[in-house]
């Protein structure tokens, strides 16, 4: 199946990113962080890409004055448009449809997302699945994909940021077509996530 992935970004500097964290443990501290994660989560794109020849990873770059960033330069880049969440994730989903049999959009600070997550979000998607939904522990998601469109009015019309973010994004897909539930994985958020990534990264081969 050929399946495009897309990672959001931003780009310390140019948008507040880990504000949170920051609060916890200091801004510089957050963004050295946050771009531990983002490299984590491009070296295992680049080994799924190995893997997997018809998967096309991409980032999906929220500042249009990002478009030359170094940063962003080793793997395509699509503009994130929109005024919300909702509106950008719907966005970078139809585009990446509009280019692959499927698509899979995921956030840039899980960086214990695993080549196997990926393995299992595309054989799901290849089986009798619609859609796939990565969760994550503080009840948002860190993966969801799809080889169908979703209706932009579902996009929008989630709750994002809350402790039922995920559930409400499963129940509105559900309505649509299967849904396969991936592993739930942690993300960071807080200086208190970071113990726990760190061991879901020391458990990866």
């Amino acid at each position: 199946m050929d399946v495009g992935i897309a990672c959001f970004v931003k780009t310390p500097g140019l948008s507040p990113v880990k504000t949170r964290l920051a609060k916890s443990v200091g801004k510089e501290i957050a963004e050295a962080l946050y771009l531990q994660s983002v490299d984590a989560i491009e070296e295992t794109l680049s080994l799924a890409q190995t893997t997997l020849p018809a998967l096309t990873a991409y980032w999906a770059v929220a500042e249009r004055q990002a478009s030359t960033e170094p940063l962003w330069s080793r793997l395509p880049r699509i503009l994130q448009q929109g005024d919300g969440l909702g509106s950008r994730l719907h966005f970078i989903y139809s585009s990446l449809l509009a280019r692959h049999e499927a698509a899979i959009v995921l956030g840039s600070d899980s960086p214990q997302i695993s080549v196997e997550d990926i393995h299992s979000a595309i054989g799901a998607l290849s089986g009798g699945a619609s859609f796939v939904l990565g969760a994550a522990k503080d009840g948002g998601f860190y993966l969801m994909g799809g080889k169908g469109e979703v209706p932009q009015e579902v996009w929008e019309s989630t709750t994002y940021s809350v402790a039922t973010t995920g559930a409400e994004l499963l129940g509105k897909l559900a309505t649509i077509g299967a849904v396969t539930e991936l592993n739930v994985r942690g993300d960071l958020d807080e200086a208190s996530d970071i113990e726990a990534i760190l061991t879901d990264l020391r458990a990866l081969a």
